[in-house]
């Protein structure tokens, strides 16, 4: 009986501090941009889990995908302007600890936001090696305009 007691309290400490872990990891963004056309708001990274890369061609040495940490880079845009504009995309750039770039990431929101009022929610989809090199992020709005 009194081994279960030490198994129930060892499994409860490894739940708690594995949680602890990740609270305390979430990596922070900041929207910058020389468009002044968009506002991005209510952006997380939310951390997914550790799982295997889905990224095409992405294969460690043994011709595996290789296991990355994965998160989601969540929030909204908005075409503040009176410009429409074609082919609007994102781009997040990632960090370290010592703002030295790790990655960059450009993806779509998920309703179209090329047309002034238009708004929309964006998820973007990031896999790191190392969770612990991610620290924080910054996020860009780029629109093409027509040509007149």
């Amino acid at each position: 009986m009194k081994y279960h007691y030490i198994f129930a309290i060892a499994m409860l400490f490894s739940i708690v501090s594995v949680s602890a872990v990740f609270a305390l990891e979430n990596p922070s963004g900041k929207f910058e941009s020389n468009n002044k056309d968009f506002v991005v708001t209510n952006m997380s990274a939310v951390y997914q889990g550790a799982g295997l890369s889905t990224v095409k061609g992405n294969y460690n040495v043994q011709g595996n995908y290789p296991s990355v940490d994965k998160f989601y880079i969540l929030g909204n845009i908005k075409n503040i302007g009176n410009t429409t504009y074609n082919d609007v995309s994102i781009v997040a750039s990632l960090y370290n600890n010592r703002s030295g770039l790790i990655d960059l990431i450009e993806d779509h929101p998920i309703h179209d936001v090329s047309s002034p009022n238009n708004s929309s929610s964006f998820k973007i989809p990031v896999e790191l090696h190392n969770q612990s090199d991610f620290d924080h992020f910054v996020i860009q709005a780029i629109g093409k305009k027509p040509i007149v």
